[in-house]
């Protein structure tokens, strides 16, 4: 991914790298809490928790979006930048 960002300024790519890595842990973290919640004794943790990580669930997919979003953001400024047009 890195070969077709060169056009971007460093800023740029720096965020786009932090995005990555963003984005790779909130989706860890997603499919820990989807094991977490799928598990057999699930039910049995509390309501006050189960509400928690419904909240939770929902704040990651929202930040994993939002994230994809900027990355795609980032992505066609870089093409537009490597054809000569901002």
């Amino acid at each position: 991914m890195a070969g077709r960002l060169v056009g971007l300024p460093a800023l740029a790519r720096f965020d786009d790298g932090c995005l990555v890595a963003t984005i790779e842990q909130l989706e860890i973290e997603q499919r820990a809490l989807n094991e977490k919640i799928c598990g057999p004794d699930y039910h049995r943790v509390g309501a006050e928790q189960i509400r928690r990580d419904r909240e939770r669930s929902s704040e990651l997919e929202s930040l994993i979006a939002s994230s994809m979003d900027r990355w795609e953001q980032l992505e066609s400024l870089a093409s537009r930048i490597a054809e000569g047009r901002t």
